[in-house]
Order: structure tokens, then C-alpha cells, then sequence
């Protein structure tokens, strides 16, 4: 990382480019406590969009990907999801225990794909699963769920637009979002989260296999950014 030498306010970092947003979904709404439910409530947009409607589209989005494998760990698209939607954050932002990873499988019963996702969630579902369901409204509060060219899935800040490339810069654990200009630099949009490559693996696997290693060596760019 360096300030470029003819203009201060351009910061040149290196780094690959992971690919471009090619499908993105509304941002899912923040909970917010009331006095009759003090854990958290559906957020109603002014123009009647809930949280509920917001999922459902994420959902439709995931399922236009197929039935295949992740390509980041192998899993189905719908696990993948489920702990993407999640960023591996508690409802405290602290980082998931396998505690909380336990009620998983519980959650997507109660999140079929091809149904309405359940508005009595709250009231039905075992306190394990409801723990999951707080930590998604608090993890995927005000971020955008995309997808891909390449198949992956993430959260996006709400200032993300379709185009915009996910880059994993050097000396960094996560990737970010960056948007190209007219002129050639690049605006930074901000952090994302994109599932099966959010602690190191890519540089990991860069330098534990040669092969990987010169492949990415050759996508390597110096990122101009504003």
C-alpha cells in the first residue's frame, strides 16, 4: 500500500480481483425492540416492504443459482446461504459459536425455500432456532445479499450496485467491493462478505500450492483507489 507520488489523494494497493456483483437483492431492514416484543420486530418500509419479502427475493435469487455444489466448500446453495445470511456473526456481532451453528439445520426447516418464510417464527420456533434468526436481522441488517459471475454468494454494504468487484487486497482477511471510474481508479465502496473465502484461504491456498500460487500471481493489479 502506497499514496501515489503524483497525486496524495490516490491510494495504490495491491491485489486480485475475485470477481463482480452480477445479481443484487434490496437491504434487509433492522430490527428494532418494542415495547410488546423487547427482543426485536419486522421492519415495515414506508412502502409495505418487510423483512419477510426482502428474504423471499434473497431466496429467489439463490435458487436461480441451481442445484449444484458451492463452489467454496462444497455444501448446497441453501446451507451456503443460511451461514452467509448470518456474515458468522451472533446477534452481538461477535464472532458465531458452534453453539449457534447447532440450530442450523433446525433454521432451514423453519425457511423452506419454496414457501413464505414463516412471520410466526418468533412465537413458534425453539429458542435455538430464534438465537439464528436474531443473529441473521442483526448480522444482515442494512446489507444487500448478491451473487456472483462465478457462482459465489455474500453481503454487500447498501451502496453496492451490480458491477461493482470484489477484491481481496494484500494484507487483508477480507474481501471489499470497489467500483471503477470513468477516468480508470477505483472508488471503494466498502467491506463484504463473501462465503468460503472470509478468513485468508485464498492466500492460503496461494501459497500452500504452486499452482494456485502462479495463477494468482498473474491476476495481480496495482488498484488506484479514490
Amino acid at each position: 500500500m502506497r499514496v501515489d507520488e503524483d497525486n496524495a489523494s490516490i491510494l495504490i494497493v495491491g491485489g486480485i480481483t475475485l470477481g463482480a456483483i452480477s445479481g443484487l437483492g434490496q437491504p434487509q431492514l433492522v430490527p428494532t425492540a418494542t415495547s410488546s416484543n423487547p427482543e426485536m420486530r419486522d421492519e415495515t418500509t414506508a412502502t409495505g416492504i418487510t423483512t419477510e419479502i426482502i428474504r423471499n427475493e434473497w431466496l429467489a435469487m439463490l435458487l436461480s443459482l441451481g442445484d449444484q455444489a458451492y463452489p467454496g466448500s462444497g455444501e448446497t446453495y441453501l446451507r451456503a446461504f443460511a451461514r452467509t445470511i448470518l456474515a458468522d456473526r451472533d446477534r452481538s456481532q461477535i464472532r458465531a459459536t458452534p453453539k449457534l451453528y447447532s440450530a442450523l439445520d433446525q433454521w432451514l426447516s423453519f425457511n423452506e425455500p419454496n414457501d413464505q418464510l414463516n412471520g410466526d417464527l418468533r412465537r413458534s420456533a425453539p429458542r435455538e432456532v430464534v438465537e439464528y434468526e436474531l443473529a441473521v436481522l442483526y448480522s444482515a441488517g442494512q446489507k444487500r445479499f448478491f451473487v456472483d459471475e462465478g457462482g459465489w454468494i455474500g453481503l454487500a454494504p447498501s451502496a453496492a450496485r451490480e458491477g461493482d468487484k470484489i477484491c481481496l487486497f494484500f494484507g487483508a482477511q477480507v474481501p471489499f467491493l470497489v467500483r471503477k471510474t470513468e477516468d480508470g481508479l477505483y472508488q471503494f465502496v466498502g467491506e463484504c462478505y463473501v462465503h468460503g473465502i472470509m478468513d485468508g484461504e485464498v492466500m492460503r491456498a496461494a501459497t500452500d500450492n504452486e499452482e494456485i500460487g502462479a495463477l494468482i500471481e498473474d491476476l495481480v493489479e496495482d488498484f488506484r483507489l479514490i
